[in-house]
C-alpha cells in the first residue's frame, strides 16, 4: 500500500507542476502586457502621469521573475537527469537479471548435453566391451595346441596346456625355471592373453572406469578354471608380471580360482592376497571352489 501511494503521489505531482508553470507563464505574459500597454501611452497608474521611468521600473521588476524562471529550469533539468539515471539503473537491473536467467538456462542446457554425451559414451563403451568379450571367445576358439600329436582347439587347448604345466611345475624350482615354464606356450596363447589384458585396460582407462570392477567380474565369469590358472601362472611367473598382474590385484581377478590351484602353484605368495581378496566383499571365501 505504501508503495502504491508513493507512485500515486509521484504521478499526481506532474499535473500540479504543469499548472503551476502555466500560471507562472500567465503572470509573465500579463506583466509584459502591462509594459507593452504602458509603452503605447496607456496610463496604467491611475492618478499618476505616465512616463518611461515608471515603465522602466516595472520592467526592472521582471529580473526577479527571470531569476526564478532560471532556477526553476535548472531544477527541472536536474530532476530529469535524476529520473533518467534511475531509469538507467532499473534497466541495468533488468538486463542483469535477464543475463543471469539466460546464463542459468545455458548452464542447464550444457549440463543436460554433457549428461546426454556421457550416457551415449557409456552406452557405446559398454557395447564395445561386450563385443570384445565375443572377440575374446572367438580368439579362444581359434587357439590350437597339440597334445601327443593330437590337435586340440579352444578350451580343450587351454585345458591341455594347463595339464602340461600342472605336471611339470615344481614349487621348489628356481624362478628362472618357473619363468621358462610360464612362457613355454607363448606361441599359442600370446594373442589370447594380450587381448584379455587389453579388455581390462580398456575398462581402467575408458568411460567405464567408474564401474570397472563390475565389468571385470563379468569378464572373469567367462573364464574357466584352466583359463584362470594359465593367466594367473603367466602373471605370477611369466610375461604378465607387470601391468597385467597389477590389474589382477586391482580387480581380485583370480577370485574364482580353486584353492588347490592357488596352493599348488604358489600363486598367493607370488601375486599377493589382493589378486584373490575382494571375495570378502562378495560374500565368498577367497580361493574357494568356483560355483
Amino acid at each position: 500500500m505504501a508503495g502504491g501511494s508513493a507512485v500515486a503521489t509521484k504521478e499526481s505531482g506532474k499535473p500540479s507542476i504543469f499548472w503551476f508553470l502555466v500560471m507562472l507563464l500567465a503572470v509573465f505574459v500579463a506583466w509584459w502586457g502591462l509594459v507593452a500597454l504602458g509603452a503605447t501611452g496607456l496610463n496604467i497608474w491611475p492618478g499618476k502621469e505616465w512616463n518611461f521611468e515608471r515603465t522602466g521600473q516595472l520592467g526592472d521588476s521582471f529580473g526577479i521573475l527571470s531569476a526564478f524562471m532560471t532556477t526553476l529550469a535548472a531544477f527541472f533539468t536536474y530532476r530529469t537527469l535524476v529520473e533518467e539515471r534511475e531509469a538507467y539503473r532499473l534497466q541495468q537491473q533488468r538486463d542483469n537479471r535477464l543475463d543471469r536467467i539466460a546464463k542459468a538456462s545455458a548452464e542447464r542446457l550444457h549440463k543436460r548435453e554433457r549428461q546426454q554425451d556421457e550416457a551415449a559414451s557409456l552406452s557405446a563403451a559398454e557395447a564395445r566391451f561386450f563385443r570384445m568379450l565375443d572377440l575374446r571367445l572367438a580368439i579362444l576358439g581359434e587357439m590350437v595346441f597339440y597334445e601327443d600329436g593330437k590337435p586340440l582347439m579352444g578350451r580343450n587347448a587351454i585345458n591341455a596346456m594347463f595339464r602340461t604345466v600342472n605336471t611339470s611345475f615344481d614349487i621348489n624350482s628356481s624362478i628362472i625355471e618357473k619363468e621358462k615354464l610360464a612362457n613355454r606356450f607363448t606361441y599359442v596363447s600370446a594373442h589370447y592373453h594380450r587381448f584379455t589384458y587389453h579388455i581390462i585396460k580398456d575398462l581402467v582407462d575408458g568411460p567405464l572406469q567408474a564401474d570397472a570392477y563390475r565389468y571385470a567380474r563379468i569378464l572373469r565369469a567367462q573364464l574357466s578354471e584352466s583359463e584362470l590358472a594359465m593367466i594367473a601362472f603367466t602373471c605370477a611367473y611369466g610375461d604378465g608380471r607387470g601391468r597385467f598382474a597389477d590389474f589382477a590385484r586391482e580387480f581380485a581377478f583370480f577370485h574364482n580360482l580353486s584353492a588347490k590351484t592357488i596352493k599348488d602353484f604358489g600363486l598367493r605368495e607370488a601375486l599377493g592376497d589382493a589378486a584373490f581378496e575382494r571375495a570378502s566383499s562378495e560374500g565368498a571365501v577367497p580361493g574357494a571352489e568356483p560355483t
